[in-house]
């Protein structure tokens, strides 16, 4: 029954990455210079960001494809951060669920920015150790894309130059946006 429900979740999950990367393509493929994300670009990787508990599921199944000395790196790297951040999370930090409060949340992800890396980003080379398996939050940061009412953060180094025209014209609005908020996208934020 295990092996069932989690194939039904891989499924869901597989069905939100499709979607989430054909608007990503198309993305890049309106905005071309304008979208600075590349290998090595890691500054969008010293922030905090809610993720899914479909975000989470994937993070784990990326975790354990490495080796487990790079694995063990990325768990005690997870240590140390939520180390730091564990007086001033807004949730119950034990489960990593956050709270209902939006000005509490806002606050806090706003004050995290550029405080500390994402516990699977190899700072040294500045490229995310989990890349194929990473949140959704992580896919479409930076992207002029937007999902039923939300349209991600913009990075500061993307669509520099842009007419405000020039951005819209790109931006790509996700028309499966209901099937993705049914599959757990919206909900279950941790």
């Amino acid at each position: 029954l295990r092996e069932l429900a989690d194939s039904a979740v891989s499924r869901n999950d597989a069905q939100i990455l499709e979607v989430i990367d054909a608007a990503i393509s198309e993305s890049r493929s309106r905005a071309g210079k304008w979208i600075a994300c590349r290998a090595g670009c890691s500054e969008c990787c010293y922030a905090a960001f809610p993720v899914t508990a479909l975000d989470t599921e994937r993070l784990q199944r990326g975790l354990a494809t490495l080796d487990s000395a790079r694995a063990e790196a990325i768990r005690e790297r997870a240590r140390r951060y939520v180390e730091a951040i564990l007086l001033e999370f807004p949730g119950e930090w034990q489960s990593g669920r956050l709270d209902d409060n939006d000005e509490w949340r806002d606050w806090f992800f706003a004050r995290m920015k550029g405080r500390a890396a994402c516990p699977a980003l190899d700072e040294a080379r500045g490229e995310c150790e989990l890349y194929e398996h990473r949140p959704v939050a992580c896919r479409v940061y930076g992207h002029l894309i937007q999902i039923g009412e939300t349209a991600p953060g913009m990075c500061r180094l993307c669509v520099v130059g842009a007419q405000a025209q020039e951005i819209e014209a790109a931006r790509v609005r996700v028309e499966d946006a209901a099937a993705i908020d049914e599959t757990g996208l919206a909900d279950g934020e941790t």
